[in-house]
């Protein structure tokens, strides 16, 4: 994606900050469950294999094509990362911390975190700056606020929100953060897979997987702390995290990231070309066919999941309806 190929491993690890990204993500989560909860969470503590299955996949499929410099790199954080877990666990003592200073701490490093991805973004074109926080966020904005307005989950005691808007600006900055490593790591898949630029379908459930596999290490903890608290009616699932869950992100990632390369596939265009005016006025123009196959997808897989229309997640809905059309 560089215009100039990097040749310093610090300049591969540059390039490479979406990549870094998850391995940070499962080292500081991990950490977290080690070290810092209250009741200490071991058995969350293999979720961190889900972010590092990205780095494995990217740096497995540019091995052949990488330079000894690439290959030091990728081995050093693909290693790295357990690592660094096995070492946190043996020998870093118990460090406490409340939930008010966790949720802190997450607010904190999700709005930085965004930054620095953006200064990568930027570095590679300016416009990319007006794709990511431009229809990426506004996308991102309308997803994370409709889904409290409905009920299905609720964000309190943030420092800072976007005005009346019941989304902390923590979250809604992390749906750029979701959006610009998945559409970053796909665009690199594709220099290795060159089906995938001629499949939108391939190249959107790339995406999704690469979401999932962000989120999957990510709301166990958020759950546990309750940097986000679901309502009471839907069920558990999978380490205290509803199924829902993940049926919202996969219905959300989805028809955003196939409308994206599908007209990356139409017009032959190359990784990041997207971000150019044109193309980023028409997918702001995309956005809300987008958040309508979103919420089509979204129910008809709780149907599924909930065996028809008399679940929790439409009960939810009822009640949304009622208290907004009286």
């Amino acid at each position: 994606m560089s215009k100039t190929p990097p040749t310093t491993s610090l300049g591969i690890f540059w390039r490479d900050v979406p990549l870094v990204n998850y391995a940070l993500y499962s080292v500081g989560i991990a950490h977290a469950e080690i070290t810092n909860l209250p009741v200490q969470r071991l058995d969350f503590v293999p979720t961190a294999i889900f972010p590092l299955l990205i780095p494995l996949l990217i740096y497995g499929l540019r091995w052949k094509q990488s330079t000894l410099p690439e290959k030091r790199v990728a081995i050093g954080i693909c290693l790295g990362v357990p690592l660094l877990i096995g070492l946190n666990y043996v020998f870093s003592p118990r460090v406490v911390l409340s939930h008010d200073e966790l949720r802190d701490i997450y607010e904190v490093s999700a709005i930085f975190n965004t930054f620095i991805l953006m200064v990568h973004a930027w570095t590679h074109h300016r416009r990319w700056l007006g794709f990511f926080l431009g229809p990426c966020l506004a996308y991102g904005l309308l997803l994370e606020n409709s889904g409290i307005l409905l009920g299905y989950f609720s964000e309190m005691n943030y420092r800072w929100y976007l005005g009346p808007l019941p989304a902390p600006i923590a979250t809604v900055s992390g749906w750029v953060t979701v959006y610009y490593i998945i559409t970053w790591c796909v665009w690199e898949a594709k220099k290795c897979l060159p089906f995938l630029g001629r499949s939108a379908m391939g190249a959107a459930l790339v995406a999704v997987a690469a979401a999932l596999c962000f989120d999957l290490q990510v709301d166990p903890l958020a759950c546990e702390v309750g940097f986000w608290t679901w309502h009471p009616s839907l069920k558990q699932g999978w380490l205290g995290v509803p199924l829902l869950n993940y049926a919202a992100w996969t219905a959300a990632v989805f028809p955003f990231a196939w409308i994206l390369f599908r007209r990356e596939a139409v017009l032959d265009l190359e990784p990041g070309e997207i971000t150019e005016p044109l193309h980023r006025k028409w997918m702001f123009i995309q956005v809300p066919l987008a958040l309508a196959l979103a919420g089509i997808l979204f129910f008809g897989f709780m149907v599924v999941i909930e065996g028809g229309f008399d679940g929790p997640t439409f009960e939810i809905l009822d009640e949304a309806f009622k208290f907004y059309l009286g």
